[in-house]
């Protein structure tokens, strides 16, 4: 169906090219019905048009709307749902978990990691929708409500294809500072990799053991840690998982373990990682990092030191500092070891992206023109 043709069927003046927003839009945007009708319809708990596609005890509804009308606007929400299915593209990223459990501020941390800042946040209720571009490919994050209430609706035959079909990179988030609360994480992570194994689908697991703050006693962290690993693996047979302890406290935590999980179903990884490798050679670089500006990684060649991770992220999220200027072509830090971290930034169509890389066979790069201009052509390329 056509965005005129849709059109028809709601009272806006244009349709959003993110056809998902439509279902969170109230219902009164809808056609063929009057205004007593939309009233009596939100009395009943329907407001939103995503509320029409579930709509439940249809008789009760029926007694204050007319059974025609209302198959009308129930009819126009699905349609307004199947073309949202069919436009969806890109790759699809669970974000689940307890309660809690911090998946919330996690997900605004990567949205804005310049000046987003921790605090109250509310719990979600259902499941909240975002969307990232991140190196030429849109990944479209859902953040399951993770209290009882949303879970077990979650779990229901009649959701789970529609909730956890097709997903690519299923993120849980575990607390390390709720130990009574382990094993009530198991079990619903036991029900979700249950779906996901009736549904024919392994994902690639990316398990956050979060809030490892660093003011906690490593040991304790260890300890816990170990033990959340030991459960998971318990519940995740068959299925590729990766550990990281991870707190908003320490960002680049964040940043390190979004970015592997995002790496794995990034549909250009092999040709930048290929890029990378080819540079890396020319150059004799240890190592090479590409980043965007949020700070998410899409691919590495050589070993990376966390050094030199720790020294790009800080780089990148304090540009509103002017730590690296915009005359500047390459900010290098130079280590005990007579090694360099060297980066550089790269700007097109409005997007920006950062170039990391270690230095110790070849120190005279230093001084060559920037690496990034020779690179840029085949990075551009691949990434719009």
């Amino acid at each position: 169906m056509s965005s005129q043709k849709l059109l028809s069927l709601v009272n806006l003046a244009s349709i959003p090219k993110d056809v998902q927003k439509l279902l969170d839009e109230s219902i009164t945007i809808l056609k063929g019905a009057e205004e007593k009708d939309f009233q009596a319809l939100q009395e009943q708990g329907i407001q939103k048009v995503r509320d029409l596609v579930q709509i439940k005890e249809i008789e009760k509804i029926q007694k204050s709307v007319d059974p025609l009308t209302l198959e009308k606007l129930a009819t126009t929400a699905r349609i307004i749902e199947n073309i949202a299915s069919k436009k969806e593209t890109g790759k699809k990223v669970i974000v689940a978990g307890l309660d809690s459990a911090g998946k919330t501020t996690i997900i605004n941390t990567i949205l804005d990691p310049i000046n987003y800042k921790p605090g109250d946040e509310k719990p979600t209720k259902g499941i909240n929708y975002e969307k990232l571009d991140l190196f030429g490919f849109n990944i479209n994050l859902w953040d399951l409500g993770g209290q009882a209430i949303y879970r077990s609706d979650y779990l229901t035959e009649e959701n789970s294809e529609r909730h956890f079909g097709f997903t690519s990179l299923f993120i849980y988030v575990i607390d390390l500072q709720a130990p009574k609360r382990f094993q009530e994480a198991y079990d619903y992570l036991d029900r979700l990799a249950a779906i996901y194994k009736h549904l024919d689908e392994t994902p690639f697991c990316l398990i956050l053991i979060h809030k490892s703050d660093p003011n906690l006693n490593s040991k304790d962290i260890e300890k816990r840690a170990k033990e959340i690993k030991e459960g998971v693996k318990k519940v995740l047979s068959g299925f590729i998982v990766s550990y990281h302890n991870t707190s908003v406290f320490d960002r680049s935590s964040l940043f390190f373990a979004l970015s592997k999980g995002f790496r794995e179903i990034s549909m250009v990884k092999t040709i930048l990682t290929g890029i990378l490798n080819m540079f890396q050679d020319k150059i004799k670089a240890k190592s090479i990092s590409l980043y965007d500006k949020t700070g998410i990684c899409a691919a590495e060649a050589g070993t990376v030191k966390g050094l030199l991770k720790n020294f790009a992220i800080n780089v990148i999220l304090s540009e509103e500092l002017g730590l690296f200027p915009k005359e500047a072509s390459k900010l290098i830090l130079s280590l005990k070891d007579g090694d360099f971290c060297i980066m550089e930034r790269i700007e097109a169509d409005r997007a920006q992206y950062y170039l990391a890389w270690e230095s110790g066979d070849n120190p005279e790069a230093l001084v060559l023109p920037p690496l990034i201009k020779e690179m840029e052509p085949w990075i551009i390329n691949f990434l719009h």
